[in-house]
């Protein structure tokens, strides 16, 4: 995730990484994060 989360912060239009990062936190129970990340997403 550190480096998914690495790419966020770098690049201009991350939508792509903000929604593998929704995907992936609900994984870990971070449900509420994920869903911050679908909306940034969009």
């Amino acid at each position: 995730m550190e480096v998914r989360d690495a790419g966020i912060v770098n690049v201009r239009n991350a939508c792509r990484f903000l929604t593998m990062r929704g995907v992936l936190l609900p994984e870990l129970g971070r449900h509420e994060e994920a869903e911050a990340a679908f909306k940034d997403a969009t």
